[in-house]
């Protein structure tokens, strides 16, 4: 379980590193005035989010699975 904490740890940390770059890039006027791009990158943004909101109750599911058991 607590392998599987870690690797969701690293999965969120991941997808949080992706969603900063790409709202960084959403400041760069070059992007910005990109519609297509634009849409492109708020639309994966979006996705990551809904992606990190599973992630994220997952491993509170599991970390309080594990606190759980620690504590019998």
């Amino acid at each position: 379980m607590a392998r599987s904490i870690e690797k969701l740890e690293n999965d969120i940390h991941q997808l949080e590193s992706r969603v900063t770059e790409n709202e960084q890039l959403m400041l760069e006027p070059d992007i910005f005035n990109d519609t297509k791009k634009a849409k492109q990158i708020h639309l994966q943004i979006e996705k990551d989010n809904d992606t990190l909101e599973t992630l994220l109750e997952e491993w509170e599911r599991l970390q309080l699975s594990l606190d759980d058991a620690a504590s019998k």
